[in-house]
């Protein structure tokens, strides 16, 4: 912009004192043309699309009036002005060796003009035209250097740049190994909780069975609800490192209601078994018989609700509904929820949803607050709604509006929630490694009339079904000298039985629940194992076809 300035002022000067010969032409007329061109630079540096097409246009342009003016003139009438302003644009528009080759054709070309053509020009207006291109010479020179500098400038700031996106990336890298370290830290530790707290809520609920006096169940009770809440907050701690990092998994499949309520109602039943509260279930009989989602999913956030639910209602009822509607192949869902507990002040109704946040010193030491957060994640990842309605001392209802395919057309039929937990007598091959582990699920099922063998690794299992035969194996996953998942490997390759293979496992990871079924197993049933739903299980195993 200081170069057009200082053109725009050198042709204003020579114009005015007479220096360029232009005769009758008024020198404003060359200062217009100057600053002309000097804003169209201006403005096509700011639009790169367009940017060599007018420039060359330009250029040619004033090329061509310099021409015609260096031909047609009468002798002291030429007009220097328009020559070196056409050099002037091409330095400025299309670079240095643009700008050079005009300026020596020019030269060619007033030179031919001069000594070969009927054309006399003045002295001073070839003086003035080397002055100029003397002039614009050492001008265009700094314009190039300060280009280059700035193109210099921009190249070290792109290597900064690119390191500064090398070290990122860096850092990225980093922060991924370190979040996938943390997740199979929680996911090892989980385990290894898990493992031990499997075999005490196991015993505790063989000792359930027994006969106690009523403090000594309502110890039992006690232990079993505290070691539910630590294995509850475990999952919740898990869950809420893979919405951190993004990883939280949804895994539509079809699903059958009926085993679905039967799951939430055994999970969450055992909640009231001490409190002077009534939960009741409400089930429409216009529910299809199946649907597609994450039921895995679906199961935590209903079962996390009536968990919240319990909580904070010590006298009452809690109840949960569920009903919906026929749209078309969809089914909208209703979930519902309510109690008649502390209820939520409107003002912090928003706030339920923050991790690790408590309304009040009211609900202190109710857990850490993770699962309404974590139920919210999930209800959106499904593509549902969670609705609050609470009066302060009065109570709370949690909505739940859901759209699924549905998967069939029959409908159930109107059912109460109770379980047949009887199996005629059966011979049981539990392989596990932890010593409690096996006492408790082998007690269990002793009781119930089942003959137990025990295996405390895959190879014993193993060796053992090459001699003899079993109705139904639990496998535990991870097991010296030979895990589960070999084991079930070689048992289904070389075909030693056809009973059905439950997996006990203590994670929760799908990826890793789908390479256990991968494997061979028929059924996955979670640490701490939950004996009426495990039984529920060994019955679906059998009806499932070879």
């Amino acid at each position: 912009m200081i170069i057009s300035l200082f053109f725009g002022a050198l042709i204003g000067v020579l114009g005015f004192i007479g220096a360029m010969d232009i005769g009758e032409v008024q020198p404003y007329a060359n200062i217009t043309y100057a600053f002309y061109n000097a804003l169209l630079i201006f403005l096509l540096r700011k639009n790169k699309k367009w940017f060599k097409r007018i420039a060359w246009a330009q250029v040619l342009a004033s090329l061509t009036v310099f021409a015609i003016a260096l031909v047609t003139v009468l002798h002291d009438e030429f007009r220097i002005a328009w020559f070196y302003i056409a050099i002037y644009l091409t330095y400025m528009l299309l670079g240095e060796k643009p700008g050079n080759f005009l300026t020596l054709l020019s030269i060619i070309i007033i030179v031919t003009t001069h000594y070969y053509l009927d054309l006399e020009l003045s002295s001073t207006a070839i003086e003035t035209a080397i002055f100029s291109l003397i002039v614009f010479g050492l001008l265009s020179r700094v314009y190039n250097t300060q280009i280059k500098n700035y193109e210099t400038q921009l190249q070290d700031k792109n290597y900064d740049l690119a390191a500064v996106i090398k070290n990122l990336d860096f850092a990225l890298e980093g922060a991924q190994a370190a979040s996938k370290s943390k997740s199979l830290f929680l996911a090892n530790m989980s385990h290894e909780i898990r493992t031990p707290m499997n075999g005490m809520l196991s015993l505790i609920q063989v000792l359930q069975t027994t006969e106690l006096d009523e403090q000594q169940r309502e110890y039992l009770q006690s232990i079993d609800r505290a070691g539910s809440i630590l294995i509850h907050l475990i999952d919740d701690l898990l869950d809420l490192s893979r919405i951190e990092s993004g990883k939280l998994e949804i895994n539509p499949k079809k699903f059958k209601i009926w085993d679905f309520l039967e799951d939430v109602f055994l999970q969450s039943e055992h909640l009231f078994d001490d409190k002077d509260v009534n939960f009741n279930v409400h089930i429409s009989d216009d529910l299809p018989k199946q649907l597609i989602t994450d039921d895995v999913r679906l199961k935590q956030v209903v079962v996390n609700l009536i968990n919240n639910a319990a909580k904070f209602t010590y006298e009452g009822e809690v109840n949960l509904i569920i009903n919906g509607s026929r749209l078309g192949d969809n089914f909208k869902l209703h979930i519902e929820v309510n109690d008649t507990g502390i209820g939520i002040p409107k003002n912090k109704i928003d706030s339920v949803f923050e991790p690790f946040k408590q309304l009040s010193s009211r609900i202190y030491n109710k857990g850490v607050g993770l699962g309404l957060p974590i139920s919210k994640t999930i209800i959106d990842s499904l593509g549902g709604k969670i609705y609050i309605e609470s009066t302060l001392d009065k109570g709370s209802r949690f909505i739940l509006d859901f759209f699924f395919p549905i998967a069939g057309d029959e409908q159930l039929d109107e059912k109460n929630i109770e379980l047949d937990i009887n199996l005629k007598p059966m011979t049981v091959l539990i392989v596990e490694d932890d010593q409690i582990s096996r006492l408790a699920i082998s007690t269990w099922l002793k009781d119930k009339g089942h003959k137990i063998v025990i295996a405390e690794n895959g190879k014993q299992a193993v060796e053992y079904l090459k001699e003899k035969d079993v109705d139904v194996i639990l496998m535990d996953v991870h097991m010296p000298e030979m895990n589960g998942i070999e084991a079930t490997k070689i048992i289904k390759e070389e075909k030693l039985t056809q009973a059905p293979i439950i997996g006990m496992t203590a994670s929760i990871m799908n990826d890793e629940r789908k390479s256990y079924i991968k494997a061979g197993m028929d059924v996955l049933v979670e640490k701490p194992v939950n004996f009426e739903n495990l039984i529920r299980i060994i019955k679906n195993s059998f009806k499932k076809p070879a």
